[in-house]
């Protein structure tokens, strides 16, 4: 009789090495090491999903890209998001925490347009120029218009 053994592991082993200096001036390295349970039932991810931690990751991934000027990415990153978190948003704190995120992209958003507006009717000729002239453009004019620049740096940080 041959045994079975199953190659699909139910947790992740990982460790992370924090190197730091104290202020005596000795050197340490601190080892975490542990286990995370792991599923391939996406049902049973999708209830436990952090939406805030979520909302916090695509509103940095968002801003990030507007900073690079490719706000058409940035854009498409708020649409793709705001529909993920929707499906998986199913208990109350994931709700209240979706829609909070909603609105704040919803400014977001709209930050966006008015930029790209702004722009269509102050330099036409962008809209025909390679996606480098675009972003080094972008990121000229955006230091005239403080607004997207500030709502910009608070999606940076994470604080929709």
């Amino acid at each position: 009789m041959e045994a079975v053994v199953s190659t699909q592991s139910t947790w992740v082993p990982f460790q992370v090495q924090i190197h730091y200096t104290k202020m005596d001036g000795s050197r340490m390295v601190r080892i975490i090491t542990q286990q995370q349970d792991a599923t391939s039932d996406r049902a049973q991810v999708e209830r436990s999903v952090d939406v805030r931690m979520m909302g916090r990751h695509f509103a940095q991934k968002s801003a990030g890209l507007a900073q690079r000027g490719d706000y058409e990415a940035s854009r498409a990153v708020n649409f793709s998001s705001a529909r993920y978190m929707d499906r998986v948003a199913t208990t109350g704190t994931q709700q209240r925490a979706w829609r909070g995120y909603m609105r704040s992209q919803e400014s977001w958003d709209g930050a966006l347009q008015d930029e790209m507006r702004t722009e269509s009717r102050d330099a036409p000729a962008l809209q025909f120029g390679s996606a480098a002239d675009r972003s080094r453009a972008r990121k000229s004019n955006r230091s005239k218009r403080d607004k997207l620049s500030a709502k910009m740096y608070k999606m940076k940080k994470g604080k929709y």
